[in-house]
């Protein structure tokens, strides 16, 4: 009786791809939000079927409103309204030249790798996990995005490693297995999509591919970032007093932050280039906390032509 009991236990806990770590948590990404009963875990907040997608590039595009109605008032074809951490969201399935009637937009991430002639279902979900704390190895049959409220979190598949941050996206692609870690000493906060093959589960538990821990090395060493950003014509020389403002208070109250310079590519002089570097991610996740860096995201969000796109970056040596 105890070894039936056992073996179901094992079959219950390899069902969904739900965190592990010292922090207990809840949440298999299938529980509906409404019924979240534990700060912590990964839940449903809603699905819609957008049958077959249009050719072309396509972009998850996060909008804010300041009540139901004015949300419902903004959603097209491929949109819905969601509801999460207290806020009404509009996400849309579009082209990155997109935008609603009005709004306050808040990310676009981006691009969303798809087949042609193939149906898919958008699956939008939320997130909040603590230090220490990793998901199962998994699959899903479509690509997955985030977008990081607060905290970091990593990303280790067989191709590498990708660290995202607060006020920043991301996207992996169908087929790799991954694990998803939280980075830093912060909760990990974020709302995510999985853009899946309609005809096939959303996501799988994988036991072949066995993780190295990479993420767990990126948190206590030395991280660089690649982040570039388009800015709008004309709006250069406001974008790089934004820049000194934010570099003037990352000296003064910044330890962590050994590196943070700005460059101008010298084909395009709209595309800047921001160089980082940081003592440890748990230096990276502080920057994203702090209030400089919040007022400045706000400043340049008139300013860009599009998202800015980071890269991560592994220390290999120094001069």
């Amino acid at each position: 009786m105890m070894r039936t009991i056992l073996a179901t236990l094992m079959l219950l806990a390899l069902a969904s791809p739900i965190c592990i770590g010292q922090a207990p948590q809840s949440g298999p990404c299938e529980v509906p939000v409404a019924e979240r009963t534990n700060e912590f875990g990964c839940y449903f907040v809603a699905a819609k079927e957008l049958g077959v997608v249009p050719p072309g590039t396509l972009f998850w595009h996060l909008y804010t409103y300041p009540d139901l109605a004015a949300a419902k008032a903004n959603v097209g074809p491929r949109g819905m309204v969601a509801q999460s951490f207290g806020k009404f969201w509009v996400y849309t399935i579009e082209q990155k030249e997109w935008s609603p009637k009005a709004g306050e937009r808040v990310a676009v991430v981006g691009p969303l790798p798809h087949e042609a002639g193939k149906a898919y279902t958008a699956r939008y979900m939320e997130a909040v996990f603590g230090p220490n704390t990793s998901t199962r190895v998994h699959t899903h049959s479509g690509a997955e995005a985030w977008y990081v409220l607060g905290g970091a979190q990593c990303l280790e598949t067989p191709e590498g490693t990708t660290v995202v941050r607060a006020g920043e996206g991301s996207v992996v692609r169908e087929g790799p297995p991954m694990v998803l870690s939280s980075v830093g000493t912060e909760k990990r906060i974020s709302v995510l999509l999985v853009l899946h093959d309609s005809s096939k589960p959303w996501s799988t538990v994988q036991t072949e591919w066995k993780p190295k821990g990479l993420c767990a090395q990126t948190a206590n060493t030395p991280t660089g970032l690649f982040v570039k950003f388009k800015v709008k014509p004309g709006k250069n020389t406001a974008f790089e007093t934004a820049f000194r403002q934010m570099q003037a208070s990352m000296r003064e109250r910044e330890p962590g932050a050994l590196y943070y310079d700005l460059f101008v590519t010298p084909e395009d002089p709209q595309t800047y280039v921001i160089m980082e570097r940081y003592k440890d991610a748990a230096a990276v996740t502080a920057h994203g906390q702090t209030e400089h860096m919040r007022k400045v995201l706000a400043d340049l969000r008139d300013l860009m032509d599009g998202p800015p796109v980071p890269q991560q970056l592994i220390f290999v040596s120094e001069k």
